[in-house]
């Protein structure tokens, strides 16, 4: 049975392979098309929509060139792509399969070795790709090429399989161990300045000695530590209230982020788990610093904040709150660069990008001198050099080359330790008492996890073996913080898809993400996580919000402005609960698309923010609504204008309701709204009851 395989996007090295062959969209039918810099508009109007390439070049053979790729943007899926090769004497056509939604700007590739038959290049053969859609979905394409395979591409089929059963098995692993460990007795964990105190009840019978061990960044809590053992304290069995105590710092490396676990050793000197890989509950340092917790005016704020000085226009739309993107490792490396200052961490030099730490702490402290409270999303860039390997050690070994950003390495004590530096740098920086830097309050944990593999990849990953490592990276996070500010939060980042997964490769069901995520943090010892949500319209083009096509119970498959209900009432369950009390969400992003620059286009979106910010505030449990974006990007993203102004046309209506919301004039300024909604005025707006 034959099947398209979608793979990853890699540069490969002209040494090793034929360069790649740009084509252009020829012949079309039943498609609206417009170019403009390479980018290829499509509308379709018909009901076999498909476009022709321009001529293959006579180089190009199927031994050299078989893969047809190209990056596209499309806020729905095209559900099946056929695609026509050309042959001797006569053509050949295969399916494709399904084009996800992609967006952003995203990689897609087919193996044109999967026809089974070689194409036919030269004067007069031409690729047709046909579009299984709907009558008037819109999408875009750019870079077409035929290209050599990538080094992805070029792994045999076995030995993705062998890698797939692996990953398989460990995910099992690890399900196993949390159901293992959920009711088993976790040990009261305090870090102090010079030591760390294990502490609990031992029962009547068990081993002739029990003791502690350790687990670093880099080790999986279901995976014993590789090589012997070490026991880092231990004592005669006694059943009896226990206390062991182990230096905080190691060969100058705190541990203040590892986990413990109390084990039984048996006469023969064999460990056995006694209790989970538990994290510290309790820290108890003079380190912590006196940080009165930050509490907004309003929940309105902004995200994707430019370059900042004192007078900048965005103060003028009164927001309170604000995300910060922090691409990791354009800040530390291991190798010195022109420019970059040495600066140390532990046992190891690193070297800082002085430029880019310096435009960081501009914007935070100006948002922090304005009041407005921070949210720093913590990135990191995905990199590749010319033989597609990653330039920085931070980024995950499985991550494939098509993601924009990468799961950190938490998988080698290298990785680990240049995550663990430059999380350390950060938090300690953006948590002094006198705000020289600027202050963050919330540290979002990458972004958009359940799209993996465009947002956070790292590879091909069975669910839970996906998010052992994100809660690992988001526990150092929340604990290297936890050390300066007692007040500091981590959020999990996810987009608007709920219990639909979403199109592309490496995507993950959001519902299922939030549950085990939960449960894996109760099981290793619970901390204040929250929410970091992005509930765009669905799709994302339109901008009458209200007319959403979801549902309001726990089984929806978006949460959208329409039912952000839905997300406050599930996420309100004892389960998810810290302490007794719901959990902190964020909007985090999040925006209206204005279809065109017209002014009843204009009008349209500016009455989905209107209608998305009454919704918002009959929610208290939502703490920040952050805006995307304050300026469109249309090329950036898919054509879709989200943006409060525009680069060339200046500020949009959009800009005026936003701005007005939570003054005086929010009710003038928001007037025309409600009879394009077809409703009398706000207070019409109200909560729908959920089913659960």
């Amino acid at each position: 049975m034959k099947r398209f395989l979608l793979f990853a996007l890699a540069i490969i090295s002209t040494s090793q392979a034929a360069p790649p062959h740009n084509l252009t969209v020829g012949p079309r039918s039943g498609l609206e098309t417009r170019e403009s810099g390479g980018v290829w508009s499509f509308r379709t109007t018909g009901a076999n929509p498909h476009f022709w390439t321009s001529a293959l070049p006579i180089t190009a053979t199927p031994e050299t060139h078989p893969i047809l790729s190209f990056e596209y943007f499309s806020t729905a899926d095209i559900k099946k792509l056929t695609v026509r090769i050309p042959r001797t004497g006569g053509s050949r056509h295969f399916s494709a399969g399904m084009v996800p939604l992609a967006e952003t700007w995203h990689p897609f590739s087919i193996d044109l070795r999967l026809a089974e038959v070689p194409y036919a290049s030269g004067p007069g053969n031409q690729i047709a790709l046909i579009l299984g859609t709907e009558i008037g979905h819109q999408f875009q394409i750019r870079n077409l090429q035929l290209r050599a395979p990538n080094q992805e591409e070029q792994r045999s089929a076995r030995e993705r399989e062998a890698t797939r059963r692996l990953r398989e098995e460990d995910a099992a692993a690890y399900l196993a161990y949390l159901k293992k460990e959920s009711s088993t007795a976790k040990p009261n964990i305090r870090v102090g300045r010079e030591l760390i105190t294990i502490a609990g009840q031992l029962p009547k019978n068990g081993y002739s000695q029990f003791g502690v061990i350790e687990f670093q960044s880099h080790h999986p809590s279901h995976h014993s530590p590789p090589g012997k053992t070490a026991i880092e304290a231990q004592s005669p069995w006694k059943p009896a209230p226990y206390e062991l105590a182990v230096p905080r710092f190691a060969n100058q490396r705190d541990r203040a982020m590892s986990r413990w676990q109390l084990v039984g050793i048996d006469e023969a000197g064999r460990t056995h788990p006694l209790s989970p890989a538990t994290y510290p509950t309790m820290v108890d340092d003079e380190a912590i610093r006196t940080l009165p917790q930050k509490q907004a005016k309003s929940f309105k704020g902004l995200g994707g904040i430019p370059a900042l000085d004192p007078n900048h226009e965005i103060f003028e739309l009164g927001i309170h709150h604000a995300t910060v993107n922090i691409v990791l490792n354009g800040i530390l490396s291991h190798s010195a660069r022109p420019k970059w200052k040495p600066w140390r961490h532990e046992r190891t030099t690193w070297f800082l990008n002085p430029a880019l730490l310096n435009r960081i702490d501009h914007n935070i402290r100006l948002l922090t001198e304005r009041d407005i409270v921070v949210s720093a999303i913590l990135l990191v860039g995905n990199g590749r050099n010319d033989s597609g390997t990653p330039v920085s050690t931070m980024v995950h070994p499985e991550a494939l080359a098509m993601g924009k950003f990468a799961m950190p390495n938490l998988a080698t004590p290298e990785g680990a330790s240049a995550y663990r530096a430059v999380i350390h740098l950060l938090t300690e920086r953006y948590t002094r008492e006198n705000e020289e830097y600027g202050r963050v309050s919330n540290w979002i944990i990458h972004n958009e996890v359940d799209q993996s593999g465009t947002w956070t990849t790292m590879g091909e990953q069975p669910l839970p073996r996906y998010l052992e490592t994100y809660l690992r990276s988001a526990r150092l996070v929340h604990h290297s913080a936890g050390r300066y500010d007692e007040h500091a939060r981590v959020f999990i980042s996810l987009t608007h898809h709920w219990t639909k997964q979403s199109g592309g490769p490496q995507t993950y069901v959001v519902r299922d993400m939030v549950e085990l995520f939960a449960e894996a943090a109760r099981v290793e010892g619970d901390f204040n996580w929250g929410l970091a949500y992005h509930p765009y319209p669905q799709p994302m083009r339109q901008p009458d919000v209200w007319n959403n096509e979801v549902t309001h119970d726990f089984a929806t498959e978006y949460i959208t402005p329409r039912n952000l209900e839905v997300l406050t009432t599930y996420f309100d369950q004892p389960q998810f609960h810290f302490q007794g009390k719901p959990r902190g969400i964020l909007l985090s992003e999040q925006g209206i698309n204005a279809l065109s620059l017209s002014p009843e286009d204009q009008r349209m979106q500016a009455a989905g923010i209107a209608y998305t910010m009454r919704k918002v505030a009959l929610l208290p449990q939502v703490e920040a609504y952050h805006y995307h974006a304050y300026q469109d990007s249309p090329a950036a993203e898919g054509g879709l204008l989200l943006g409060l102004r525009h680069r060339e046309h200046g500020r949009k209506l959009a800009w005026d309701v936003y701005g007005s919301l939570g003054t005086e004039c929010e009710a003038e300024t928001t007037r025309f709204a409600w009879p394009i909604i077809g409703i009398d005025g706000p207070e019409a707006v109200q909560l729908t009851p959920v089913s659960r």
